[in-house]
């Protein structure tokens, strides 16, 4: 394992955690791709969750946004956006669902405000969580 696959399963799948035993039995190359994506996933999550001030998570958005270009253009830093490359080099279509699950979560932050009920805020979530969904199982194929 390199050291972007190990900084992906241990984001994603510590042991013990429900992703761990979810994907226990599944081969290593669907491991590998459901580890790389939820990584993904999770660190757009924390900019989301890691601090209080919009700012600051306006700018940890605004960066992987950023970084997603980057993926785009075969430079990125980030190891999740490193381990990420060689999948969507074997199926570019994912980076158009991976764009999509970002644009879906930053829209979460736009809208909170605007969001008034509990049930709007869950359908706004699930949207958010089907395309990401429809990401990873257009990589699992």
């Amino acid at each position: 394992m390199t050291a972007k696959n190990d900084y992906c399963r241990d984001k994603s799948a510590p042991d013990g955690s429900s992703m761990y035993y979810a994907t226990l039995y599944e081969s290593d190359k669907n491991k590998h791709l459901l580890y790389t994506l939820f990584a993904f996933h999770y660190e757009i999550l924390d900019c989301l969750t890691i601090s209080p001030d919009p700012g600051v998570t306006r700018i940890k958005l605004h960066w992987w946004l950023e970084e997603i270009g980057r993926l785009s253009d075969g430079s990125p830093r980030h190891p999740v956006s490193k381990a990420l490359e060689p999948i969507i080099n074997s199926n570019p279509l994912i980076l158009d669902y991976i764009k999509q699950h970002f644009l879906c979560i930053e829209s979460l932050l736009t809208n909170q405000n605007q969001l008034t009920s509990i049930s709007e805020w869950k359908l706004h979530w699930f949207r958010t969580l089907g395309q990401f969904w429809l990401c990873t199982e257009k990589a699992i194929g």
